[in-house]
């Protein structure tokens, strides 16, 4: 923000051969700005937490966490510095108000929890963070905490299990190891010396690359991708069912009929795991009273 910034980042080309090229981002507009505070800051946590104490929903001693991130001072210029870190310290902020007022009402609390460095399908789009990331698996090889890992460590420390790693700032560390001065500094060294002949050996990119498929549900051990495979011996086999919710047992998507007012009712999780209430598919012609629908519950994300 402010300035514009440039930086390494990692592309691969139409045959799959990994490339290291300079990207610049033009400086961020304030509805820029506002609009990822809006999607990745705490007004929706904000939301839900207060809709569910009005509601007299939230037991004593309720705990509530959300995840942030930091990073590597070789990506904050385009993370914590960017648009994305001003969404971030939207929502440490809102922890805080929300941890005060848990603590006052329910012997709560709400914290945020700073993990680790991940390969996710946000943040191997933003510039550079594709090899920050291929490059500390470079470094750290399987010693590189996964989030399964980082999150039963969050959960320890919710539990009890260990103590608390806090900040100064009240914020639960799990990213200690990714910060440690010797790891960033093998990274540094890898980052300036990255180009596109040398990346292969100074990132893991195999495990890279595993990483981004198993996002889309494949890289799954024991499956041989290479196989033929018969449409209709599947079908007979596994075969489909068009509903998986109860409330879903029409003939065809055009059928639903529209969910009723959702003020007054506490909201219900969704198949995709969020709440907010009854969210059947809609075609396009649906999407305006789709997103009037959403509006009116809180999500959690």
């Amino acid at each position: 923000m402010g300035s514009p910034s440039t930086t390494k980042t990692l592309v691969f080309d139409e045959h799959g051969a990994p490339e290291v090229k300079e990207v610049t981002t033009t400086p961020a507009e304030r509805e820029d700005i506002e609009q990822t505070v809006a999607v990745m800051g705490g007004a929706d946590w904000e939301r839900w937490i207060t809709f569910l104490a009005d509601r007299s929903l939230l037991a004593d001693g309720f705990t509530t966490a959300a995840l942030s991130y930091i990073g590597s001072p070789l990506t904050a210029a385009i993370y914590r510095e960017g648009t994305i870190g001003a969404a971030k310290s939207h929502l440490e902020a809102t922890a805080r108000r929300l941890d005060e007022r848990l603590g006052k009402t329910l012997g709560g609390r709400a914290v945020t929890s700073v993990n680790a460095a991940a390969v996710t399908q946000s943040s191997t789009a933003i510039p550079g963070i594709a090899l920050y990331v291929g490059l500390l698996r470079g470094v750290l090889g399987d010693a590189m905490v996964a989030p399964i890992g980082q999150l039963v460590q969050l959960w320890d420390q919710l539990t009890g299990v260990r103590p608390l790693a806090i900040d100064d700032e009240g914020r639960i560390r799990l990213d200690t190891w990714e910060l440690d001065p010797a790891v960033q500094s093998a990274v540094a060294e890898r980052w300036n010396t990255a180009t596109g002949d040398t990346i292969g050996e100074l990132a893991d990119l195999d495990w890279f690359g595993d990483e981004v498929r198993r996002l889309h549900g494949f890289s799954v051990p024991g499956i041989d991708y290479t196989a033929a495979v018969d449409p209709d011996t599947l079908a007979r086999v596994h075969p489909l069912t068009r509903a998986t919710n109860p409330h879903d047992a029409h003939d065809h998507p055009h059928d639903h009929p529209a969910p009723p007012a959702l003020e007054g009712r506490a909201p219900r999780p969704t198949a995709c795991g969020s709440a907010g209430g009854w969210r059947p598919w809609r075609p396009p012609r649906y999407g305006s009273r789709r997103r009037a629908w959403r509006r009116r519950a809180p999500s959690a994300t």
